[in-house]
């Protein structure tokens, strides 16, 4: 990866000298600040040029943090994708994307905003179906194949995959 960044105030010796194993830079924060780790982070991507990024142990146990870093998934100017042990958060925006099953039992949808999707090559497939932001139809959906499509054809949604 090309940098890790964040005060790593949660995480063992151990598991921060894994992260400088893997990461070309290391950028240690001040735990003491306004922002969240993942936050800077976006901001540290965006002014190096990025327009995307993979955040891992965004989705631990801190539900406060969860919550933000769920936020952060949903920002128009940054794709973001978080990832732990067991889950995969991102948002989608109009389009048409393959969603690849890997080890993911689960696949789940919501709508950041009012969106009208149509789902291929899942257990429960939706044609052009409306999908307001209170509606929880895409929750826990299965990929039935290696593969499968989500036609975004109106708004954003968030796609959620998860291990059992």
């Amino acid at each position: 990866m090309k940098f890790a960044i964040g005060d790593f105030d949660s995480i063992s010796d151990a598991e921060r000298k894994l992260v400088a194993a893997f990461a070309e830079e290391v950028i240690q924060l001040n735990p003491m600040k306004d922002s969240s780790d993942s936050q800077i982070a976006i901001e540290e991507c965006i002014e190096r040029g990025y327009t995307n990024g993979v955040f891992y142990g965004a989705l631990g146990r801190r539900l406060d943090h969860q919550y933000v870093n769920q936020k952060l998934c949903m920002l128009d100017e940054f794709d973001c994708t978080c990832i732990d042990t067991f889950n995969k958060m991102y948002a989608l925006n109009k389009g048409n994307h393959t969603i690849d099953k890997l080890d993911y039992t689960y696949c789940s949808f919501f709508a950041i905003e009012d969106a009208v999707v149509t789902l291929e090559g899942f257990k429960y497939p939706l044609n052009e179906y409306f999908i307001s932001t209170k509606n929880l139809i895409g929750l826990s959906n299965e990929i039935l194949d290696k593969h499968a499509v989500i036609h975004v054809l109106q708004g954003k949604v968030l796609c959620i995959q998860s291990k059992d």
